[in-house]
């Protein structure tokens, strides 16, 4: 019989983002379609060690796990006691569960530990798979310790060819470990919950980290000139997880004397967030970097007109004036106009909404996703 399957995510399974939603949809789906068992383990200090429940119609494993092994090395035994103690507890719940493939999602140094199980035999696969900011990590790795990571990692698996193109330039050596499986959407976003927060009746989304990297303070910048004109009602939405960065945010949009009109929302639940696409005039990205862009895909559910900047993840999913609007990088200006132009031309913001949707049905789901990491998992 063909072993399981664990995914692992650093850290809890209730925290908010992007990674943990495609993790819980690779694992449903793959659930529902093959007759090995998939389960997740979360990076959980709130719970004992090993404990279990049911989240989201998938078995969640909860373990807490130590920084790191080593300062120098991923593979040298630090605090020995203690790691071989995790790693003896670790060891018991792939083997109890028939546990034969580790993908381990968003590279960190809590890798370290299926590094040392694959090297020892207690797994028999072990997938890397990287999301985008986690390149960061892998940039800031001496040469001694990409060599440990990626001489046990059997395979590396990426969301989108920007990505892996991005992955290349850092570490050329592993083209052949690298494979590429687009993220999808799950239709069942657009069931949208019967009872649902207050809102304003016309505004712009924006969804992602509050993060430098989302470029929301360039977004800010645009809609603060399109809210001084006196015949636009409209107002601005930001859905994202909370970070320090927030308090920035906040504090220009007070500068910009549009506070009352710019509403933060912090960490709220994914399942939420498709009302919010669903009674928005429109969606814009502002990021300045994207390696695939699940909010382009869960967007062009609701046939929202999209406005993005050209980050190679979006250029993926995105055409020019046929399915959005593509801006430049940091550009306040070309986000206003883009915004200008389709707020006041109804009939192209339908055509790129129906047009997007369109390849996003077409193109993108889970159960392609599933079918390519359940290929991947049987190599």
């Amino acid at each position: 019989m063909p072993s399981n399957i664990l995914l692992v995510i650093p850290w809890a399974f209730d925290k908010t983002g992007g990674v943990n939603v495609v993790v819980q949809n690779i694992a449903s789906n793959l659930n529902n379609r093959t007759p090995r068992k998939v389960s997740i383990l979360e990076n959980n200090w709130s719970l004992r060690r090993g404990a279990l429940k049911t989240e989201k119609g998938c078995e969640l494993i909860s373990y807490p796990l130590r920084e790191r092994l080593s300062p120098k090395s991923f593979l040298e035994l630090f605090k020995l006691p203690v790691i071989l103690f995790d790693l003896l507890m670790l060891a018991l719940i792939i083997s109890k569960r028939g546990i034969g493939v580790v993908n381990f999602h968003y590279a960190s140094s809590y890798v370290s530990y299926f590094l040392i199980l694959r090297k020892y035999g207690f797994v028999k696969q072990l997938v890397l798979s990287l999301h985008g900011t986690d390149l960061k990590f892998i940039e800031g790795l001496s040469k001694k310790q990409r060599r440990e990571l990626f001489a046990y990692v059997d395979n590396i698996c990426l969301c989108s060819q920007f990505l892996k193109s991005e992955f290349l330039k850092l570490c050329p050596e592993y083209e052949r470990l690298s494979i590429v499986i687009e993220n999808g959407v799950d239709p069942n976003f657009l069931v949208v919950p019967k009872r649902q927060e207050p809102k304003p009746s016309h505004y712009i989304l924006g969804v992602g980290s509050f993060a430098p990297v989302k470029g929301f303070d360039v977004l800010i910048e645009a809609y603060s000139k399109l809210a001084l004109e006196k015949s636009t009602q409209i107002e601005l939405v930001l859905i994202g997880k909370s970070t320090s960065y927030l308090n920035e945010l906040k504090a220009r949009c007070v500068d910009l004397g549009i506070s009352s009109r710019v509403h933060f929302l912090e960490d709220l639940p994914h399942s939420k967030v498709a009302d919010y696409y669903q009674n928005a005039e429109l969606y814009v990205s502002s990021s300045r970097f994207e390696s695939f862009g699940l909010t382009f895909l869960e967007a062009g559910l609701f046939s929202l007109p999209v406005i993005a900047t050209r980050t190679g993840g979006a250029l993926e999913v995105l055409e020019n004036n046929e399915s959005s609007i593509l801006v430049a990088i940091d550009s306040y200006d070309e986000i206003l106009n883009a915004m200008k132009l389709l707020l006041e031309d109804r009939k192209l913001m339908k055509s790129l909404g129906e047009n997007l949707n369109k390849k996003i049905v077409d193109r993108f789901s889970w159960h392609k996703a599933s079918l390519n990491y359940d290929q991947l998992y049987r190599r």
